[in-house]
Order: C-alpha cells, then structure tokens, then sequence
C-alpha cells in the first residue's frame, strides 16, 4: 500500500503485517480440563485430537472422547504407569509399567489385555513405547535393557539387536512403523530403518538424551537435549541441528505429522512451540509448573498436556487476524495506527525499501486502549513502516 502524502512533501510506503512463521499469528490457548488433581505421567492422542489418553504413575489410567472436555478411569489397574502410545484412531492402545508389565487395549481403554509374552529382559524396567499408526507395530525400550517389537498389536514381543543399554530412555515410530528413533541417556541416538532389525548410532552430540519424536515418514526428528537444548534432524537422524530453543530442563515433546509444528514442556518450567520445524521457539502462556508430557494432533493443532501431582490441560490452536496500518493526517503530522493489543507484532522502520535494514521504530506509542498510533510530526524524506514477527 503507498500512500502519497503532498502537503508534507514526502512519501510513506505502509507494509502490511509479514511473519517470520509459515502461521502468521498462531497462538494457543491453554485450558485446563476436569480431569482430577494426580501424578501424571504421560499423555497419548489420535490423529483428530479427539481421542486422548492419560496414566498416573502408581495409579490408574483415563480416557477422554470430547477432546479433553470429560475424563473416564478406565478399567486398567493401579500400577506405576510410565508411557503409553494411541493408534491414529484412538482405539489401539499400549501402555508399559514401570519394572511390571506392558498392556494393550482394542476398544480405546474399556478393556486391557497384558502381553502374553515378554523377553528376558535384565530388570523390565520399561520405559518408553510407540505404535504405528494402525497400532499393529510397536516398540518398548528398557531402562538398563535392549529394545523390543511387536508386529501383533502386543501379544507378543521379540527383542531386536539393540544392545542393552544402561539407560534406553525414549523411543518414537513412523506411521507404518519401519523408521524408528531411540536415545540413550548415556550419551547417544539410535535409529532404525527396517522395524527394529538393526540399529545405527546418529551422529548427534554426546548430551543426556531425552525424550524424541518424530514425522509420519521418520524423516524430521526431534530431540530433547537435558540442559543443552532442542535438536532437529530432516534426514531421519543423518545429521542434526541445535535450534534456538533455550537450554533449561527439557522433559517432553511431540510432533505433527508433517514434522512441521513441534511442541515441549520443562519441568518446572512452561510449554514451547515451534511452527517451523524448530527453527524459533515460542513460550506459550500457561503456568509454569511440573509438566511432565505432551502431544498433539496430527495437524498439531489441538494439543494436550499433563501436570504430575497436578491436572491436564489443552489447547486449540488460533489465528490471530493479520493487523494492518492505516495512516491519517493531523495538520503537519502524520499518524500511523494499528489494532491493540496486535500481541506479537511490533513496528519497525526503515527508509529504504531496496535493504533489509529492518529497525524498531524509534517513535513513542500511545494506545487508547483499542488502537496503537505513532505521531510523526513534519516528517522529511522517505520512511517505510510495517508490523512484523
């Protein structure tokens, strides 16, 4: 838009709002739901975010079918609950107990079948499990074990050619189940390409490796460094890339589909997202307290997160209508406006459009509650203006 301004005798060229994000102003909205105040420990979806799943650590295991609006303790016992895995349609379920057992349900939780057969593990301290999207390939580490597979929704299981690790931690499938992603707290990243048969170490950074998730195809990867940040890969684990988020004390993350939006909790900390594969990360307003899980969508639009010795919370995603600036005249002076609050945009300046020397506008803003606006008083010369990310 370029607005000639002759009684002034210069030109003002108004950029309309542009974003650093392929999402132009998302945002989520957290809400936390009538599920009880307990120690829970992780947190599963179906593909549409309708369907969720959540366990308590020494306790029992809950269902939602409305998004998160109403919680149901299922039928499953009270036991130490430490990850659980949801088909895309919600009605596939795996769950493992900590030094116990792992249990798989049919019928979205009502009933729960423990496997008939498990290997020799060293201690079955189960840890982490995934599925496939059709729930029929799953995979389980052992914290001071190997890792095993299924190929029959659970009944069985075989362990690979992992070797036993002191501290297999997390684990995390592609949707048909063949491309698989494994991190050793002690220093290492595992995948695999052939459902478990072998297994290869990345070149990722020795860190203490913690929770990864990946895309439907197992090519974007993303994995959680204690303390060292957030690592992406787009190659299935070839090489991989530290972002920009923070090193704090990273604990959960999740991925869409398309490896596109991701998402993580600190404990004892707040929520982060990403909507461009990791490259910024944005705090999203929620409390800061002890999350200990997260997921989403496969769209990564509806999201879900749990708070051990705490409750569970969601959020929808939101699009914030894009702000424009609109400019008037007040006897010399120009005044440049916007919509308030327009969070996350900010004005910047610049005098000439052929650079990028992109600026904070220097000018004082004044809100009258509903509209921001700058007053430049007889301005000379050429200054551009725009809102942006």
């Amino acid at each position: 838009m370029v607005i000639h301004l002759p009684k002034s005798c210069w030109l003002m060229v108004v950029v309309l709002a542009v974003c650093s994000t392929s999402l132009c102003g998302q945002d989520f909205v957290w809400t936390q739901t009538s599920a009880p105040t307990r120690n829970w420990e992780c947190v599963a979806s179906s593909s549409d975010g309708k369907k969720l799943v959540a366990v308590v650590y020494s306790g029992g295991i809950y269902t939602s079918t409305d998004s998160g609006a109403t919680w149901t303790q299922t039928t499953a016992p009270s036991k130490p609950w430490v990850s659980i895995a949801s088909s895309s349609d919600g009605t596939k379920l795996v769950v493992a107990a900590d030094f116990d057992w792992i249990y798989t349900s049919s019928n979205s939780g009502a009933t729960w079948t423990p496997a008939s057969s498990l290997p020799p593990e060293p201690d079955f301290e189960w840890w982490s499990v995934a599925s496939s999207s059709d729930g029929t390939r799953l995979v389980a580490v052992v914290n001071g074990g190997g890792i095993c597979t299924s190929t029959d929704s659970g009944a069985t299981w075989t362990e690979t050619s992992a070797y036993n690790a002191d501290s297999w931690e997390y684990v995390a499938s592609s949707a048909d189940g063949t491309k698989l992603v494994a991190t050793d707290g002690g220093f290492t990243i595992y995948t695999s390409s052939n459902s478990g048969g072998t297994w290869t170490q990345t070149s990722a950074p020795p860190w203490s490796w913690g929770d990864v998730a990946s895309s439907s195809d197992g090519t974007k990867l993303v994995a959680l460094a204690r303390l060292y940040g957030i690592y992406t890969s787009s190659n299935s684990g070839g090489t991989w890339t530290h972002t920009s988020a923070p090193g704090t004390n990273w604990l959960s993350v999740a991925s869409s589909s398309d490896g596109s939006k991701l998402m993580a909790v600190v404990w004892n900390g707040g929520i982060y997202v990403s909507t461009n594969s990791g490259v910024t990360w944005k705090k999203t307003v929620v409390p800061d307290t002890t999350w200990h899980s997260i997921a989403c969508s496969a769209d990564g639009t509806k999201l879900v997160a749990v708070v051990y010795g705490g409750g569970i919370w969601t959020a929808q995603a939101t699009i914030q209508t894009m702000p424009s600036l609109t400019t008037t005249h007040s006897g010399s002076s120009v005044i440049v406006s916007w919509p308030y609050p327009s969070s996350g945009f900010a004005l910047q300046q610049n005098n000439n459009l052929s650079t990028t020397n992109w600026t904070a506008s220097g000018f004082t803003v004044t809100t009258n509650g509903s509209i921001n606006s700058i007053t430049i008083t007889a301005p000379t010369g050429n200054l551009f203006f725009r809102l942006a990310q």
